[in-house]
């Protein structure tokens, strides 16, 4: 675990936008292909849109295949949608091929779309030491992560890959991926921002081990590399 703090979320969106085309590079040196799987909500959007104009021409963007942590089951022309974001702040900046893009469907129903990309990640990693090259995850000030809420009983799910989710304030259904999958990536990173994100960063570093109540304890992956990227005001209480 390694710590990256910056004095606020524009240095922050910089920092951590070199550190990942960085790691691109490096990667691709070795390989064909990076799998990057993406975070959706409002904290990685500046973080997108520097990769897409500052890193356009230093990056092999044809060789990064893209997937999603997790989505809203909302429509894909809804602004609440992961891809779309994605789509307008990265995807569509840089022309990344559609066959290097795997969304989160939501047309059909929510278990069903779960199933479908449970099925696809399988295809493409099951067996394999590692599943993603890189996934970057973000944090709620309640301490959830890609959609585990406190005391959803997914957190601890054993064998699934990718499942249904509720929300529990709005009851919104998400489809998420869970614990065994995100925790075979070769690199994790958090990226937190935000004085409202404090407490729960404080409770998930020092406080008692107990993911029920702090969801992003559960990320930990199997070869120990995580990191996490944070403004000053996030890192206040650690």
């Amino acid at each position: 675990m390694s710590f990256h703090i910056y004095k606020d979320p524009d240095s922050l969106a910089k920092g951590i936008s070199q550190w990942i085309a960085g790691n691109i590079n490096l990667v691709l040196k070795s390989q064909e292909r990076y799998s990057f799987c993406l975070s959706g909500g409002n904290t990685p959007k500046k973080l997108y849109q520097i990769l897409a104009t500052v890193y356009d021409k230093t990056v092999d963007w044809s060789r990064v295949d893209f997937f999603w942590g997790d989505e809203r089951y909302v429509p894909f022309d809804d602004t609440r949608n992961n891809a779309r974001m994605a789509y307008e702040t990265l995807l569509n900046p840089l022309s990344v091929p559609p066959k290097n893009i795997f969304e989160i469907e939501t047309e059909d129903f929510a278990a069903s779309e779960a199933m479908k990309y449970s099925d696809l990640l399988k295809y493409r990693f099951e067996g394999k030491p590692f599943t993603f090259d890189f996934a970057l995850l973000g944090m709620g000030p309640d301490a959830h992560t890609l959609s585990l809420f406190p005391g959803s009983d997914l957190i601890n799910e054993p064998k699934d890959w990718v499942r249904e989710a509720i929300k529990p304030d709005d009851r919104m259904k998400r489809i998420t991926l869970l614990p065994r999958v995100v925790n075979k990536s070769k690199v994790i990173a958090f990226l937190v921002q935000g004085d409202d994100k404090a407490d729960a960063l404080h409770n998930v570093i020092k406080g008692e081990h107990n993911p029920l109540n702090y969801p992003a304890q559960i990320i930990h992956p199997s070869n120990g590399d995580i990191l996490w990227f944070v403004d000053e005001a996030a890192a206040q209480n650690i």
